[in-house]
């Protein structure tokens, strides 16, 4: 390509023009595009919060109705106790990695959502047929495998509440044979 020569001064300001337009242009596009990409982050944030605070709740109310052997052993009939392995074991792994440098203060919904989850665990594993599926299961030696080494990783004062509960859910497990081999 031969160099353009340009003819004369009102080309040459036409051309400095055209590039005054052209980086305004860009400038009103990046502008534009920062402000979508704040708007999807604030929208992002507010439905993580929501799905913190409304998994905080409904964990919360499991952890309490989780109790009975009843309810252990419809979890078992309709096939939700395998899916709540598998999500507990999702939700621990996300968790620990988050909060590998520190635990979120206690009266988050992360750190209820966790503690809750832990609970229904201790209630499941407390029951034979619970602790049973638990063992029966990879997911579920998995959880137990992640738990027990989660247990050297929490910092302590803020973690002595995810211990307590860890520890009561080894208890559990270790009622069977099979539980107390894989905690040994």
């Amino acid at each position: 390509h031969l160099p353009v020569i340009l003819k004369s001064e009102s080309e040459l300001q036409g051309c400095r023009k055209n590039i005054e337009q052209l980086k305004d242009n860009l400038t009103n596009q990046i502008e534009e595009s920062t402000k979508k990409q704040k708007e999807s982050l604030d929208t992002l944030t507010s439905q993580s919060s929501y799905g913190a605070a409304l998994g905080s709740v409904l964990t919360t109310m499991l952890w309490k109705t989780s109790k009975t052997e009843e309810v252990i052993a419809t979890f078992i009939e309709t096939n939700t106790l395998n899916q709540f392995l598998n999500l507990a074991m999702v939700t621990m792994t996300s968790f620990r990695e988050t909060y590998k440098k520190g635990l979120p203060d206690a009266e988050t919904n992360e750190f209820k959502f966790i503690v809750a989850l832990l609970g229904i665990y201790i209630n499941i594993a407390a029951q034979r047929a619970g602790r049973d599926f638990i063992l029966d299961r990879e997911i579920g030696i998995d959880f137990i495998k992640s738990s027990l080494d989660y247990l050297g990783e929490i910092p302590m004062p803020s973690g002595a509440l995810l211990k307590r509960l860890i520890l009561m859910l080894l208890f559990n497990i270790n009622i069977d044979k099979r539980g107390s081999l894989l905690i040994e």
